[in-house]
């Protein structure tokens, strides 16, 4: 942003635009500018000053790991109860002599599978990664997968090393 207009330093009142804009991100640029009583094209030049920028990628992602981390407690804390409630029903049953064999098996089952334990679904298998090292041509992988599928392959077309060992074979 060397060719245009700058702020040198930011002070309070970009800590409270910043504050604003976190907290308000559906306001337009005139939106806020009218918040703040000035201009639109004085708050342009502050929001695209380098300072500025610098001071709101961090504040914004301070907000962000805030925001995600109360989530994560949140979920953290829910789970807990609800297995707590689980357990105990499951308890509750035991100690009552209700729990049934089939419902024990199913919770058996259920917590196996969220541990990965268990049959797993067509397709829910983990993706097959492969990695390409460039050590063949793709002509060589196209005749590979021929002669795996059994169809017929050019001799010229096999490997020297492949060649030269089968006339030590067939000398023998």
């Amino acid at each position: 942003m060397a060719a245009s207009i700058q702020i040198k330093n930011v002070n309070w009142w970009h800590e409270r635009l910043i504050e604003y804009m976190i907290a308000n991100p559906q306001m337009t640029l005139g939106q806020i500018a009218k918040h703040f009583n000035v201009s639109q094209s004085w708050l342009s030049i502050v929001k695209n000053s380098d300072v500025f920028i610098d001071l709101w990628r961090i504040r914004s992602k301070d907000h962000a790991q805030a925001v995600t981390a109360d989530i994560k407690t949140k979920a953290y804390a829910l789970a807990e109860l609800a297995l707590d409630g689980a357990l105990e029903n499951v308890q509750q049953k035991v100690e009552f002599g209700t729990l049934t064999l089939s419902e024990s098996l199913e919770v058996l089952d259920v917590t196996m599978k969220r541990f990965g334990y268990g049959e797993q679904k067509p397709g829910s298998a983990a993706p097959q990664v492969n990695i390409n090292l460039g050590l063949i041509s793709p002509q060589q992988l196209a005749e590979a997968r021929k002669k795996m599928r059994g169809e017929a392959v050019p001799l010229e077309a096999m490997p020297l090393e492949l060649e030269a060992s089968k006339e030590d074979s067939s000398e023998s």
